[in-house]
């Protein structure tokens, strides 16, 4: 099965790089580091409308493990996304991009997986900042691996990711979305709750009824939590979310020009992904 290619021989969940699906086509070697080979598929490019654009969070592999892993999803047959073409009026199916359609809803309802905290705004700014700095440089290399690992990738509602993201992708940090989707089941009305999520998409009101129908499927925060295995994301006594680093919000959404509080960041990043990995993986193994 494509799926055992997350564990290792006797079992026991491995950090799977699902940048290898795509090896042949991009190129890979062996010996390149996680940064060079993050690189490498970056640089692949095709038409939007082309048959065989990749995203490791859509690939044939990432969609096994939501199906398994998401009980909204596990009854619904994962299929290939598609798209319009506007230049030949025609429909384009994507080769290597799988989504969820929730038929039985009206509207249908459309899935998608992607990943959670950006790595391109980090990277970006280790290189501004941080480039000699042996310890952040180490980070900085375990992160581009993880990165494309099941650990920070979740399947959500298409639309959400870019329009959460915000300008030049912001605010895409999973901390952030976590803090907005809380307050989002802390509000006691409709109205308060489509405030909360017009500021999540950053005026993208056009999303807003996808977006409740998803967190709908979850009947409190805990239940949100825990069934998408965020657990790694929270204080364990209050269940409110930890922050990458000091004073991180929506009004200060900067990364970090102090060294040790970059340096806390990806470790902390790291960490967390690592966890949910071993968490998602030894759940759909059981």
């Amino acid at each position: 099965m494509l799926i055992n290619k997350l564990y290792d021989k006797d079992g026991n969940p491995i950090l799977y790089d699902l940048k290898n699906e795509f090896a042949e086509i991009i190129n890979l070697v062996g010996t390149e580091t996680n940064v060079e080979k993050w690189r490498k598929y970056k640089s692949y490019k095709v038409d939007r409308y082309s048959e065989f654009g990749i995203d490791c969070d859509v690939s044939c592999l990432a969609i096994q493990v939501y199906y398994k892993g998401w009980k909204f999803l596990n009854r619904v047959k994962p299929t290939k996304q598609y798209v319009k073409n506007p230049k030949s009026d025609g429909i384009v199916i994507r080769e290597y991009k799988y989504q969820f359609i929730l038929r039985n809803t009206r509207p249908f309802e459309y899935y998608r997986g992607d990943t959670m905290t950006s790595f391109t705004n980090t990277y970006n700014h280790f290189i501004k900042h941080y480039v000699e700095n042996e310890n952040i440089s180490e980070e900085i290399e375990r992160l581009a691996k993880n990165y494309h690992t099941i650990g920070n990738m979740i399947p959500i509602p298409s639309g959400l990711n870019i329009s959460r993201a915000g300008k030049y992708a912001k605010y895409d940090y999973w901390d952030l979305t976590m803090c907005k989707i809380k307050e989002w089941y802390d509000s006691d009305c409709d109205k308060k709750r489509n405030q909360v999520l017009n500021e999540l998409l950053n005026g993208g009101s056009n999303t807003i009824d996808s977006i409740n129908r998803w967190l709908e499927k979850f009947s409190t925060w805990k239940e949100f939590v825990d069934e998408n295995y965020l657990s790694s994301y929270v204080d364990q006594t209050s269940y409110n979310p930890i922050l990458f680093w000091e004073s991180h919000s929506y009004d200060n959404a900067e990364l970090p020009t102090n060294e040790k509080s970059f340096l806390n960041y990806l470790r902390l990043l790291n960490e967390y992904i690592e966890k949910r990995n071993k968490e998602i993986l030894t759940d759909i193994k059981s």
